[in-house]
Parts: structure tokens; C-alpha cells; sequence
């Protein structure tokens, strides 16, 4: 299977929306973890037979998904893991979510370090392998800006801002005196 080790994650590329075909990926033909990593704490079974992907961030938060089960693959009750750190390292795990049963499994993760490469494990029982679809999204979410001074934002960087629309004076339209709103 492709990706059967860490040493030999899937580097994915596409990471604004990205979504493959259904059963583009399996982890049929995976063997057993030969990286000496342990089943992760949140894997409701003895989930060994894995398949890792690799991206490298271009934004702060990523979201994922494995899907089968039906149309997207026959993969069951796909497990998967996040992890930061490099194999024959130490690997960190970030974030993990157990298979459930609907054969659809996602996980959320923020606070990442754009430029670092991060690991992606998803894993199954032997008798739950199977096709599956992928999907990734990794983003630094807009900022949100306030009508009120307690809901300012702090401009520090080249960051895009989006105003979906101001008016009137907030909820408190009597804060800002003449020459009062000083930087700090």
C-alpha cells in the first residue's frame, strides 16, 4: 500500500480544499507499524494496520477527513492521528480521533507552525481495511474585527482582514473620547 510506513508518507501538495476521489487511497496491502509507535490512546481497537500522509503548513489550523463505507471506499471505522516531530524521531501527537460507526472520520487541529511537516496516520484493524477518500483543508482563519473597543483586533502583520459590515456605535457608543484610542 502507498504510504505503508512514516519513512514513506504521501506528500501532499493540493492543501487548500483538497479532496480525492473516492477510493483513491487504501491502506489494503498495509502491514503492521514497523515504526515502534504505539496504538494512540484515543483508537477504540488494536488499530496497527496504518497508511501516513505528509504536508507541510500553509496555514495555522487543518482539518481532515477519511471517508468510506459506501460510495467513497470499503475502508471501516478508519482511525486517524495528526502527528508533529519526524519518523525515527520522536513524533508528537497533535490531535486524534477515533473510527466510528459511520465509517467517516475527521479531525480538527489549530495552532500549527506554517513551514513545519506534519504527519497524518490513519489506521485500522486487518479486517476493517479498505479504499477511502481523503480530504484536507489547511488555513489561517480571518480575524474578525468588532464594533467595540473589547473587540478590537490587533493589526501585527500582513494578515487579510475582512469587515462583513459595521454600523452605528456598538454596543457601547459613548467609549471613545476625542484622542483617547492611543497604541500600546
Amino acid at each position: 500500500a502507498q504510504g505503508n510506513e512514516c519513512t514513506s508518507a504521501v506528500t501532499l501538495n493540493n492543501l487548500t480544499n483538497y479532496c480525492s476521489a473516492a477510493k483513491q487511497f487504501t491502506n489494503v496491502g498495509s502491514t503492521p507499524a514497523l515504526n515502534g509507535l504505539g496504538i494512540p490512546t484515543c483508537f477504540n481497537t488494536g488499530a496497527t494496520y496504518d497508511v501516513w500522509f505528509s504536508f507541510r503548513a500553509i496555514g495555522t489550523d487543518v482539518q481532515f477527513s477519511v471517508a468510506g463505507g459506501g460510495t467513497n471506499g470499503s475502508i471501516v471505522r478508519p482511525n486517524i492521528v495528526l502527528y508533529s516531530g519526524t519518523c525515527g524521531g520522536q513524533l508528537i501527537e497533535r490531535v486524534c480521533s477515533p473510527g466510528n460507526a459511520t465509517n467517516v472520520t475527521t479531525a480538527y487541529k489549530g495552532s500549527l507552525t506554517i513551514g513545519t511537516t506534519y504527519l497524518i496516520r490513519i489506521s485500522t484493524t486487518s479486517s476493517n481495511r479498505g479504499t477511502f477518500k481523503f480530504c484536507i483543508s489547511n488555513y489561517t482563519p480571518t480575524v474578525n474585527p468588532g464594533a467595540d473597543c473589547d473587540g478590537a483586533v490587533k493589526l501585527c502583520d500582513k494578515s487579510q482582514v475582512k469587515v462583513a459590515g459595521l454600523s452605528g456605535g456598538g454596543k457601547n457608543n459613548k467609549e471613545i473620547e476625542p484622542n483617547s484610542c492611543k497604541s500600546v
